[in-house]
Parts: C-alpha cells; sequence; structure tokens
C-alpha cells in the first residue's frame, strides 16, 4: 500500500525583516521552500518564479521521472529569472534557493541549491538530507570551523550557488526511499540559521505536527528571528488519508510576476530540431543546448575517412579542456556577480570604510574593494570596536544595513571622543587645598575618576540608532565606551 503525507505549512516575516521573501509550495505529491535574496532587487520575486514552477509541474510521477521532473522546472524557472532580468536592470542580483522533494508514494525525488535544509527523522533518528551550498559549509567541510561556529560565523549568510538567471546552475538531485513512521522537515535558513539541528531534533520527537510547529517558530524567535521562517513539516502514514489541498506559501501568494516575452529564433522555429534539456546529474550542471534530432548521424560517424576521425578527437579533446575552463569561468562570473550586492565595514587610511565584495582573499586577490570612505577615524572609536574595524568584523550583507552600522560607529567614536576629553580637563582642573577639619571631611577627596563605567560585552546591533547628549545615559550600550 503506497504512503500518504500529512503535512502543516508556516511561512513569516520574522521579528527584524520588513517583507517576507520566502516562498513555499505543498500538495500530497510535492514539498517544497525557497528563500529569495536581494533585497531591493526583488528576492520575493524569485522566490516566487520558483514556487510558482514548482506549482505548474506537481502531479504523480514516479522513480526517476520525478528527478527529469524536477531537472527540467528548475532550469525554466532559472530562465524565467533571466528573462525578467533582461527585461528590467534593476533586478540584476536577485536569486533564490530550492529545497524540497517530489513524492510518489514510496520515495521522494530530491531537488536542492542553496542553504535552505531538508531533514528526515526515522526511528527517532535525525538526519540532514541536504548539504548547504555555503561558505560556512565549505568551512566546515574543510575541517576549519565547527558546527557551532557556523551558526555564529560573520560570514554565514554568504551562499555559494542559487538560482539568480545565470547560464549555469549547480542544483543537487537525489531519490531516497521513505517508509512509514518517516518525518520530514524541509526549512529556510529562518529557521536552521539559528536554531541548532540538536534543538531541531528534539522538537521533532514530538508526536504531534501542530505542536512541534509551535516549538520551531519559538526556537527561532528565540534564537532572534531576524530572517524570514519558513517551515513545511509532513508526516508520513501508511494508511489512506484524505488528500489535503495544495498551498502556496510567502511571497508566491500575492506577489505577481510580471509579463515577459523570450524572443523566438530559427533554431526554435526549425521543425528538424527542438530545445532539449541536456541532463548530466554526475554533474549537476544545467544548460539549454539545442541538440540536432538525426538518428543517422552516428552511423555517418562511423565510416567517415580517418583523417576525419583524427580531427574528431581532437575536437573532442579541445571540447574536454575548454568545457570545464568555461564552466569555471562562468562560475567565477557569477560569483562576482553575486559579490557585487555584498558590503561590510572596515577600515582604510584609519577611517571608518564601507567596502563591496567579501573580507576575504584568494592569493594575492582580494574579493572586495573600497566602496565608501567615511569622516569617523579609527582612532576615535573604543578600543573594541576600533579591533573589530580594523580586523573587518562586520559582514552587513546589503547597503542599508552597513550604513546602520556606519551610523553606529560614529556615535560611537563621539561619545568616546567626549568621554577623553573630559578626563583630560579633569586632570587639568587644579586640586583645591585639602582643608583639614575633620575625617569626614577629608574622605571627599576619593571621588571617583570620570568616564569609569561598568565593562559588559556589547554588540553592534545592540546600538539605538537615535543620538545621546550624555554619555552615561542609556542611549550608548553599556560597554561602548569602555577603554576611551
Amino acid at each position: 500500500m503506497p504512503l500518504s503525507l500529512r503535512y502543516v505549512c508556516h511561512s513569516e516575516i520574522g521579528l527584524v525583516r520588513k517583507n517576507n521573501q520566502d516562498s513555499g509550495y505543498a500538495s500530497p505529491t510535492m514539498l517544497f521552500v525557497a528563500d529569495g535574496m536581494g533585497g531591493a532587487a526583488a528576492g520575493d520575486l524569485a522566490s516566487t518564479v520558483a514556487a510558482r514552477a514548482l506549482q505548474d509541474a506537481d502531479g504523480h510521477f514516479e522513480g526517476e521521472q520525478m528527478l527529469d521532473v524536477l531537472v527540467e522546472t528548475l532550469a525554466r524557472a532559472n530562465d524565467t529569472i533571466a528573462d525578467l532580468v533582461v527585461a528590467d536592470q534593476s533586478l540584476e542580483g536577485m536569486g533564490t534557493t530550492v529545497c524540497g522533494g517530489m513524492f510518489d508514494g514510496k520515495s521522494l525525488g530530491i531537488a536542492h541549491i542553496g542553504d535552505s535544509r531538508g531533514y528526515i527523522v526515522r526511528d527517532g533518528h535525525l538526519m540532514r538530507l541536504t548539504r548547504d551550498h555555503s561558505w560556512v559549509q565549505q568551512l566546515i567541510d574543510e575541517g576549519r570551523i565547527t558546527e557551532d561556529e557556523a551558526l555564529t560565523h560573520p560570514h554565514r549568510s554568504l551562499i555559494l550557488r542559487v538560482l539568480n538567471g545565470q547560464p549555469v546552475i549547480e542544483p543537487e538531485f537525489d531519490l531516497i526511499d521513505l517508509q512509514d513512521g518517516d518525518r520530514l522537515l524541509f526549512c529556510s535558513d529562518g529557521l536552521c540559521g539559528l536554531v541548532d539541528d540538536e534543538q531541531i531534533g528534539v522538537a521533532l520527537q514530538n508526536p504531534d505536527l501542530d505542536n512541534v510547529m509551535e516549538i520551531l517558530i519559538d526556537a527561532a524567535h528565540t534564537g532572534g528571528g531576524v530572517d524570514n521562517i519558513t517551515i513545511i513539516l509532513a508526516d508520513l502514514l501508511a494508511e489512506s488519508v484524505t488528500p489535503q489541498e495544495p498551498v502556496l506559501l510567502g511571497a508566491a501568494v500575492t506577489r505577481e510576476i510580471p509579463a515577459t516575452t523570450r524572443p523566438t529564433t530559427s533554431l526554435e522555429a526549425d521543425e528538424e530540431t527542438e530545445d532539449t534539456l541536456r541532463i548530466d546529474r554526475s554533474d549537476s550542471r544545467l544548460s539549454r543546448t539545442p541538440m540536432p534530432l538525426d538518428p543517422d548521424a552516428g552511423e555517418r560517424a562511423r565510416y567517415k575517412p580517418t583523417i576525419a576521425k583524427r580531427k574528431g578527437r581532437w575536437f573532442r579533446f579541445a571540447l574536454a579542456v575548454l568545457v570545464p575552463v568555461v564552466a569555471i569561468v562562468a562560475g567565477l562570473s557569477v560569483w562576482y556577480g553575486y559579490t557585487r550586492n555584498l558590503y561590510f565595514v572596515g577600515a582604510s587610511d584609519d577611517v571608518v570604510t564601507i567596502f563591496r565584495g567579501v573580507p576575504d582573499q584568494v592569493g594575492d586577490v582580494r574579493l572586495y574593494e573600497v566602496y565608501e570612505k567615511q569622516e569617523t577615524r579609527v582612532a576615535d572609536l573604543p578600543p573594541m570596536w576600533a579591533e573589530k574595524v580594523r580586523g573587518r568584523q562586520f559582514p552587513t550583507g546589503n547597503l542599508e544595513n552597513a550604513r546602520t552600522t556606519v551610523g553606529e560607529l560614529e556615535q560611537f567614536a563621539a561619545e568616546c571622543v567626549k568621554t577623553r576629553e573630559e578626563r583630560a580637563k579633569a586632570t587639568q582642573t587644579p586640586s583645591p587645598t585639602p582643608v583639614a577639619t575633620s575625617p569626614s571631611a577629608s574622605s571627599v577627596s576619593a571621588a571617583p575618576s570620570l568616564g569609569t563605567r561598568p565593562a559588559t560585552a556589547g554588540t553592534i546591533s545592540a546600538a539605538p540608532t537615535g543620538s545621546a547628549s550624555d554619555p552615561t545615559t542609556d542611549a550608548t550600550p553599556s560597554g561602548a565606551t569602555e577603554g576611551c
């Protein structure tokens, strides 16, 4: 008897973001989440394109056929994103993760690109179904950081693969068998980026799916709720259940996809050829390449003169060398385009500076450039913040966040300068001649020095954006001017 799905879904903005760029789609035969990115460049549109393409492709397929459908669907979604960018250049930089699976009653065809995640609980044990396509996952694989360190790593939001309209995309596909009692979870990093696997695993032990959902949402909020949160939970049941209604989630519910017109080429109009998707799951790369429909081509090639065969071998050898080079160049191009939308705060010429790119380098090649220098001197900052700025420890994501961080650093510098000036004035003021009148009067000379305050750990995100005229008020976080 085939298995059935019972699922619950949730998508929300979170506690910090202003809009929901996540999307999702769930049905009795398909479960997917898509986390859009690009900020003003319409990440919500990219995730909507992916969710709607998956909705359109939904149906009953079996085994390897499910993977073929998913390959074609992600390629089609990627093409649509490319068309939208061509039609409106302001959308350049948008992209989306995709993570989920297609269900045939006994197995799950998985498609995954980005850092959204899939999990399965079987016999009480939690296992990941996907591997993040992210910078921190690469560091974990190389043994340079741990899973726990990845949760707070400054570059944890840096994704290496997404659907973004580029000619070459590298999703991963897999086919797994399911059994009665399995529980599935697909989520955006609004959950798995803030809540570790141990907490997720404990939550998934609760027998009631609705309760599990509440526990996971509360855990994401407790972790800060700094990102959109999209979660799809599903139980595999051996009994026959009434199929649930398909449901779209998040941005895909309301976001409109602008109409685009893809030009028709003479090749597409030729009845002797068709635009066929060439699939190589071992390489996990998708590209649309015209493939001639000529069943006799192989036989003709067998009977060509010897010299022609030699040329063919050289041609194939050249292709074997050039194709990987072209793929690497294309990958670097995608990477470069992605980093053009990332910003961080550091120091240049001893002033606070906004950089574009990522604070790293490959060999002698820097992956960043100066974008905007500020007037705030690093030397005016409290030592703790000055060290962080010089160490480029403020990856902010988009430009708006970078400028917010710069404003907070400017406030810290002003408070620190004021504290130093007051301390300097205090040391220059002549001490009054002590008057020995009584023991109680002489104790006045033990007044505390200016500018001392309890030192506590602070983070720049805790700093308010408003100004403060008194450095001892709560306008500046405790410890912000420590060491001034």
